[in-house]
This record gives C-alpha cells, sequence and structure tokens, in this order.
C-alpha cells in the first residue's frame, strides 16, 4: 500500500512539455509529453481572465494530477526557452509573442515595440492610428499638437496666391 501511495504522490505534478494547444473552445485544451514520454491529451491549461496565449510546441510547463487522477491533469506556466526577455528587474512586467514584439513596463516607462518592423496599430471605435516606418496614419477628425491643429483642417495666415511661403498653422 504504501508504495502504491508513493506512485501516486508522485504522479502529482511533473514536468511536462506541449506538443500542440487547442485554443479555440472555452478551454485550452492540451497535448503534452510528461516523464519518460508519457503523453497525455485534452489536458485542461489553467489560464487568468484577460489574457490569452498560445504557446509555441516545446514550451514547458507543470502538469498537476487533481486528485492524484491522471485522468484530470491541469497544466500551467507553459513558457518557452527561447522566448522572453533575460533582462527583467525586480517589479518590471514584459508581454511578449514568438515573433519579438512586446509590451514593457518598468521603471523607465512603457515601451510598446515590434522587432519585426510591421506597423503598430491603435483602434478606438472606428478611429485608427498606424504607426510604421513609413510614417504615421490616421483617420482622426482632428489632430492638434499644443492646441494647434495640424490636420487637413489646419489654415495659414499669410498665404498669397502662387508659390508663396506660409505662416505657421493658425
Amino acid at each position: 500500500m504504501i508504495e502504491s501511495m508513493r506512485t501516486a504522490l508522485r504522479g502529482l505534478v511533473q514536468r511536462v512539455s506541449l506538443l500542440a494547444l487547442d485554443a479555440t473552445g472555452s478551454l485550452h485544451m492540451a497535448t503534452l509529453t510528461g516523464m519518460k514520454g508519457v503523453k497525455a491529451t485534452n489536458v485542461v491549461r489553467h489560464k487568468e481572465f484577460g489574457m490569452s496565449t498560445v504557446p509555441p510546441k516545446g514550451s514547458e510547463g507543470y502538469a498537476h494530477a487533481i486528485g492524484g487522477k491522471s485522468d484530470r491533469l491541469v497544466v500551467h506556466g507553459l513558457d518557452h526557452k527561447d522566448y522572453g526577455p533575460r533582462d527583467l528587474q525586480e517589479g518590471d512586467t514584459q508581454i511578449y509573442d514568438a515573433g519579438r514584439s512586446f509590451l514593457r513596463m518598468d521603471a523607465n516607462g512603457i515601451t510598446l515595440e515590434r522587432l519585426d518592423g510591421k506597423p503598430i496599430t491603435f483602434k478606438i471605435g472606428n478611429m485608427y492610428l498606424t504607426l510604421s516606418a513609413d510614417g504615421i496614419d490616421t483617420n482622426a477628425a482632428a489632430i492638434t499638437n499644443n492646441g494647434k491643429h495640424i490636420d487637413f483642417t489646419h489654415t495659414h495666415g499669410g498665404i498669397l496666391p502662387g508659390g508663396a511661403n506660409t505662416a505657421v498653422p493658425n
């Protein structure tokens, strides 16, 4: 009896590697390999409200057997050794993806970066603002700088017909 209890306890928590993840339902269901190459399917992946990710294959975490039953596995903490920051300080937070895009909050401020050169778009309702290597594009109704309109609706004083120079925007 004691040996069967030891075996059950050893199986309560084990290190696992992600083979596949189905994130199409209300629960994420993982396929994992565990100790000695044992494969587990339909394992519930624990996740927090407001954050949803699909880790790359090969990510590692821990599976817990609820009630000591191997058919009641829950996986936690899937992370991949090839991704993620290596330079965070105490109190720092960084959200990242496999494409090397990240949002970092630290003592220096907040940084949003895409290392692949693709644009970043912010949306509020139907309004958008896109930052790219080509510049800034928006469909905003107004753009101001220090209270002065600098969008297509602004006007200039001192304009003469023809090729004259203009004064600063009104």
